[in-house]
């Protein structure tokens, strides 16, 4: 009872919530979001509210309105944090005569996530499984480009990289051709439970164990 009332609240007064004017807010809306972190210290998380509005059964169509690609990412290397991971953010590279990006690299206990940030509302899933393979086409060239970038440091050891897509779209598309495709607001909840040695997930394994130069951690 107490999401549907929340829900009209945060229905009734989102474009106060899209300007930052907290002032006028409904005051159980307001604790609501100070409960899930989205109000802290007089400052508004704007992703945080974002997920919190999505889970009391407000669209994502609409959600999407408070999010912009910074916040999205920012939100993605907290959780990935929380979890122990080292990240850095837009690894930019070139291997063969093409320039290639990824948006985060998180690295923990012999493994490196490779991820693509998707801030999209409103996707077919064919765009979302087309991301996959890119991300997968990144991945390969990073692990082949890795010895030659001066942002890492090899030693005597074993690395599994594994590409994955984190998008805003509820339900995601589960593991397309070993990639995952996992949503934001259950990002949380899938590392906890993540197995890089799944028979089910892509990944490819290098010959070292490859770690981040302090200089180009996020």
């Amino acid at each position: 009872m107490r999401e549907k009332g929340l829900k009209l609240i945060a229905v009734d007064q989102f474009e106060k919530l899209v300007s930052g004017d907290l002032s006028s807010i409904h005051p159980e809306l307001v604790d609501y979001l100070r409960e899930v972190g989205a109000i802290r210290d007089n400052q508004f998380f704007r992703v945080r509210a974002a997920i919190a509005l999505v889970r009391i059964g407000v669209s994502v169509e609409r959600t999407a309105k408070l999010l912009d690609w910074k916040g999205f990412e920012s939100l993605c290397e907290e959780i990935l944090n929380c979890h122990g991971y080292v990240t850095t953010k837009h690894l930019r590279f070139s291997f063969e005569g093409k320039r290639y990006e990824i948006d985060i690299l998180a690295k923990s206990n012999g493994l490196i996530l490779s991820i693509d940030c998707k801030r999209w509302s409103r996707v077919r899933r064919s765009s979302l499984f087309e991301a996959a393979l890119l991300q997968m086409e990144r991945t390969e060239a990073l692990s082949r480009a890795i010895p030659r970038l001066n942002k890492f440091v090899l030693a005597q050891g074993k690395t599994s990289l594994v590409p994955m897509v984190i998008c805003w779209v509820p339900g995601g598309a589960g593991i397309y051709r070993g990639i995952p495709i996992v949503p934001l607001h259950s990002f949380n909840s899938y590392l906890t439970e993540f197995d890089p040695m799944d028979a089910n997930i892509s990944r490819i394994e290098l010959p070292w164990r490859v770690e981040f130069r302090t200089s180009f951690l996020s």
